[in-house]
């Protein structure tokens, strides 16, 4: 399955386009569960410098813990253990690509005794309390001091891919997206039939003039077809759904950003 992609440091520009997905004129369906490594990104990147304080959980400090439990409970609702063994033993192993909103952990004192928010591009954020720069601060899994000590990735979120449900009704529509969208995010689609009987209908995705998807799928009356993942690159784009005749039923136009 196609993940989405997340260009690290560039989260508060890529967090603004998928909010505007989820106004898009069609139905998207699962934005808010595919946002969730997003928004808790931006929530630890909105720390950043605030001070380390053994046992606080902020806002006005933070220790390593601390931190983790509580951008997840403030941006996802989840309740995490308090401690570090705690989290590593809650967590799913991450055995393959670490992810962006992951907690990778470090053993400093002879056992899981330190963790941070895996952000992309080989760094995390955490609350550190010694070193060069201490509270909360970017730091890079490659460094020496966290080369040797690194223990593990655990996952506390399933990164889900949101569902663009475009409808059919058999009266031609045409409508469009203002603004761009974010490159390099993955959508599924599925063509939703208002029609008494079934059919079949051809999706089409065009960048500029060139096609670079198609496929033909059956929409039940009253049901849905589904069609395989597609990943947005720069340009501009149009989606057409059509009859196998040809007849076109719905037209959408959108751009997406560099």
């Amino acid at each position: 399955m196609t993940t989405i992609r997340i260009r690290p440091l560039l989260l508060l520009p890529f967090l603004a386009a998928a909010v505007q997905i989820s106004a898009l004129p069609i139905e998207v369906e699962g934005m808010e569960e595919a946002m969730l490594p997003e928004r808790i990104l931006s929530r630890a990147y909105a720390v950043l410098g605030t001070p380390y304080v053994l046992g606080a959980t902020g806002p006005t400090g933070f220790d390593c813990s601390g931190l983790a439990c509580r951008i997840y409970k403030d941006m996802a609702d989840i309740s995490l253990p308090r401690t570090v063994d705690g989290l590593m033993a809650a967590g799913r192993v991450v055995s393959g690509d670490i992810l962006p909103a992951d907690l990778v952990f470090f053993d400093t004192t002879g056992g899981p005794s330190h963790v941070g928010i895996y952000i992309g591009d080989g760094k995390f954020i955490h609350a550190a309390s010694e070193g060069p720069s201490t509270g909360v601060i970017v730091s890079a899994l490659g460094e020496n001091y966290y080369k040797r000590r690194y223990i593990g990735a655990r996952r506390f979120l399933e990164w889900k891919i949101p569902v663009v449900r475009i409808p059919i009704s058999g009266t031609s529509e045409v409508e469009s997206v203002t603004g761009s969208l974010p490159s390099g995010m993955t959508l599924e689609y599925q063509v939703v039939s208002k029609l008494a009987e079934d059919s079949f209908v051809t999706i089409r995705f065009f960048r500029g003039t060139e096609e670079v998807f198609t496929r033909t799928v059956k929409a039940p009356a009253g049901g849905e077809g589904g069609l395989s993942p597609l990943t947005t690159q720069p340009g501009h784009w149009s989606a057409v759904v059509s009859t196998v005749d040809g007849v076109e039923q719905y037209r959408l136009s959108f751009s997406v950003s560099e």
